[in-house]
């Protein structure tokens, strides 16, 4: 997990405005998002500076920001969406809006320069803070109400000691989560315009007045009693966090709060729990409520920056070194905060620069905007691969801004356990999943708890453990499976309950797979009608423990062998007896003709034809049970023949065409890979792990056939050999995930969405070993290819990086997971999955591709 380390250092200087209040807060807040995401940072003003060069003239009652394609991946799904609405007020200036009328900010008598009066202000201006408006998200056919808990707003004030505007003078900023908003009244709708309407916010020095276009309505320059306010701000930002299996392995973390910067600098600093990405890959966001757009600021040649204003972002190793000064065309080096939005792009051309350099504004995005900045950059050049450290450090010169926001996103190598860990409670019967129906279990049978340490991160979890505490009413707590490597401890009378605990450690679990612990307990008599629900707990070395929801299941009775006599005894487990009425062709009720049709043969001399009639009506009311080596009848899941299987066949039914988008093609293997007897030969074939060559030592070849037991334990080096002596070749990666991905670039053979039955991972139980080819005929491609999906994991040709900072060697890639493998590993894709390319595992075996037809 990518932990975080937010420190904060306000270095305030004299100057023309006042130093930001130590009461100021902004730090890291909430949760790290970690998985495949990524975030959008998009907003828009709600003011504007009609008729003026400087300035806040008015409010408007809407505005709207627009999230395109090309902000989100392929397949984005929301995570986490936060609205940020913020603006600015004015203490004691007479009444705000006109309709109803209100007054936002009142602090009478109060100055916010008083320490002992600072509370009393910011608390006022707390209580000014909207904290409720109207969100339409793209899918939704009418806005929403959207509201933040009560006191959750950040603010910030001071005292403006002269001029129009003095007095106290603060600016708020609300986060709102609008995930549901956008999932429910927008249908999960996520590109398009998102317009937020009824923003309260005192950006005039005196009544409001609403924006027009054109702009011939009254401004605060023309309204009654009002003047313009120059440090007015009103806007909001809309972060989303989506993720994507496409995506690689990232990290978010959200500072938020709000720092009036003036004359100050502020530091944020994170660390990594494992390396950086290679190649390494990041970005930075900000929202600042910005409420000037001219004021210039001065070139400093002693700055890290060579600038007053600037963010530097310094992720190397050597923290002596000067990092990465943010900026592009729309923001200058030196003018930073200068009200553009540059995630947004502008509705017409640039504006022509005529000021000096620092206040240009040449680029693609929304500039010069009033009352608020919202940008990002890419950082990337700061990072260093294998790095733990990113600084970020914020400078405002003698500009005053209100800073909202930052949005810390980089690409890391780190062990995912949370994500997909998870408990299933699994029959007597062989590894039968309980249906999830209604989750009874019998009383005073063992329960037995699968316990999947599942790591959809991209490097090992290592020093992983699992604690089981077995639940009240229980006893024989007992480990029946641990992980390789792992020590365990079982208390008898241990746990929360008292009942017992097992403690499991030391063990790890590979990227894309899943390590398993299997207990067991029994429930007691009075457990009878109590849901038990374990309490299971995972960490690891790189991870702090984390709670695992286990499945509430019911102990019914009753108990077999009478050990619980009495207990519901009509219970599921019951046996019930035979219904012995004759309905229609069933043991239902005897028809009164039938009974006196008996009774008449009975009376009469027709005894034995009686006698036979008494028979045939009980044959079919006794108990039918079926014979005891009969299976249950389910439907064909297996291949038992090659005619009329998907796709084209090239040469042979085993071999099939793949056409790649380019129009060109190959042929690949229906099935993965069996060997014939020939000598296996040496696992590492080279002078190291960069030699791409073999050296003759394998004499072995790939065949293909349907019904026999893929080849496991290959090196690199020997399935390239196998494939070569079989006259075919190891397949490139696009040509792998082509024929697993199919035209429609799915993420699993078979769709989109992760099946569990559809192909020989490790939650399609009951079979935690690899299968015979064909024997998941679901398991196939668009073109026609099985169990590139599972059973083996599978060798291709493409040399990868391994994790920097451990070795200058190189891997290999491996594509499609195991038996042994979580729905990551099961994807068609995935750039973490690599191994050194002399090494074997018992899940990981090849398929051949050519480049047509062999012999």
């Amino acid at each position: 997990m990518l932990g975080m380390r937010a420190s904060l250092i306000a270095l305030c200087t004299s100057g023309l405005v006042s130093t930001p209040a130590w009461a100021d807060t902004f730090a890291q807040r909430g949760p790290t998002e970690q998985g495949r995401v990524q975030f959008v940072l998009v907003g828009a003003s709600m003011v504007d500076n009609q008729g003026l060069t400087n300035g806040v003239n008015c409010l408007w009652p809407s505005a709207t920001a627009t999230v395109s394609a090309a902000d989100l991946p392929a397949r984005p799904r929301l995570v986490r969406a936060t609205l940020y609405v913020a603006g600015s007020l004015i203490a004691d200036d007479g009444l705000d809006y006109v309709d109803p009328p209100l007054e936002i900010f009142v602090t009478p008598g109060l100055q916010a320069d008083d320490p002992a009066e600072l509370v009393q202000v910011e608390a006022a201006a707390r209580a000014a803070a909207d904290t409720s408006v109207e969100l339409r998200p793209p899918g939704a056919s009418a806005p929403v109400t959207v509201t933040a808990p009560a006191g959750s707003s950040y603010v910030s004030v001071y005292y403006k000691p002269s001029g129009a505007e003095q007095g106290n003078v603060g600016f708020f900023v609300t986060p709102i989560d609008v995930t549901e908003a956008i999932l429910g009244a927008g249908g999960g709708v996520l590109i398009g315009a998102y317009t937020v309407s009824g923003l309260l916010a005192d950006v005039c020095n005196g009544p409001e007045a609403v924006c027009g276009a054109p702009p011939a309505a009254p401004t605060c320059a023309t309204v009654a009693g009002s003047a313009v306010h120059t440090n007015g701000a009103a806007s909001f930002a809309l972060l989303l966090v989506v993720d994507d299996p496409e995506l690689r392995l990232h990290a978010i973390a959200t500072f938020e709060g709000l720092q009036a910067l003036a004359g100050g600098q502020l530091q944020l600093g994170l660390e990594t729990a494992n390396a950086i990405s290679d190649p390494a890959a990041g970005s930075l966001a900000f929202y600042a409520l910005e409420g000037d757009i001219l004021i210039p600021t001065a070139v400093n040649p002693t700055g890290p920056c060579n600038a007053e204003e600037y963010i530097e972002v310094d992720g190397d190793t050597n923290p002596t070194q000067n990092g990465l000064c943010l900026t592009d065309d729309d923001n200058p080096l030196g003018n930073l905060f200068n009200s553009t939005i540059n995630v947004q792009p502008a509705a017409g051309p640039p504006p022509v620069c005529i000021d000096a350099p620092h206040q240009c504004c040449n680029g693609d995005g929304l500039c010069p905007v009033t009352g608020v900045d919202i940008d990002r950059f890419d950082i990337s050049a700061a990072l260093t691969p294998g790095g733990r450290d990113v600084r970020v450090a914020v400078a405002s010169g003698t500009d005053r801004i209100a800073l909202a926001l930052v949005v810390l996103g980089v690409d890391v190598y780190e062990p995912v356990l949370r994500q997909d860990t998870q408990v299933r409670v699994i029959a007597l019967d062989g590894e039968r999943v309980v249906p999830a129906d209604d989750g009874v279990v019998r009383l005073a049978e063992p329960v037995l708890y699968s316990i999947a340490v599942s790591n959809t991160g991209n490097v090992p979890a290592s020093g992983v453990s699992v604690r089981f505490s077995a639940p009240p009413r229980t006893r024989s707590a007992t480990l029946l499976l641990a992980p390789g490597g792992a020590t365990s401890t079982t208390l008898a009378t241990g746990g929360d309950a008292g009942t017992g605990e097992i403690l499991v450690t030391g063990f790890a679990v590979p990227a894309g797979e899943i390590a398993e612990v299997r207990v067991q307990v029994t429930p007691t008599c009075d457990a009878a009608g109590r849901p038990m629900a374990p309490t299971v707990e995972v960490g690891s070395a790189e991870l702090a423990l984390f709670a695992v929801a286990a499945p509430a299941v019911t102990p019914r009775g009753p108990a077999p062998e009478g050990l619980c006599p009495g207990v519901d005894p009509d219970g599921p487990f019951a046996i019930v007896p035979p219904d012995r009425n004759l309905r229609g062709g069933g043991c239902a009720a005897v028809s009164p003709a039938a009974l006196a049709l008996a009774l008449v043969l009975l009376l009469g001399r027709r005894r034995l034809a009686a006698l036979a009639l008494v028979v045939a009506l009980g044959a079919g009311c006794g108990e039918r049970r079926p014979p005891p080596d009969e299976p249950p009848v389910d439907p064909p899941r297996n291949l038992t023949s090659l005619a009329g299987l998907p796709g084209e066949p090239c040469g042979s039914p085993l071999r099939v065409w793949v056409s790649l988008a380019d129009a060109s093609r190959f042929c690949i293997d229906r099935f993965e890979a069996r060997l014939d007897g020939g000598a296996l030969g040496d696992a590492h074939q080279g002078a190291d792990d960069l030699d791409l060559g073999t050296n003759g030592s394998t004499q072995a070849r790939a065949l293909v056939a349907l019904g026999v037991a893929p080849t496991a334990g290959l090196s690199w080096y020997q399935a390239k050999a196998a494939c070569a002596n079989a006259g075919k070749r190891l397949c490139r990666r696009d040509e792998w995930e082509r024929a697993c991905r199919g035209p429609a670039a799915w993420i699993y053979p078979y769709g989109d969405q992760i099946r569990d039955d559809a192909c020989q991972g490790f939650f399609a139980y009951p079979v935690h070993k690899p299968e015979v080819t064909g024997s998941l005929a679901s398991c196939v491609s668009p073109f026609g290819v099985y169990d590139l999906s599972g059973n083996l994991e599978e060798w291709v040709d493409e040399a990868v990086p391994r994790l920097p900072g451990t070795t200058p060697l190189v891997d290999r890639t491996i594509r499609g997971g195991s038996f042994k493998s979580n729905a990551n590993a099961l994807a068609c894709l995935g750039d973490e999955f690599h191994a050194p390319p002399g090494t074997t595992d018992v899940d990981r075996g090849v398929r051949c591709c050519s480049d047509g037809p062999v012999d």
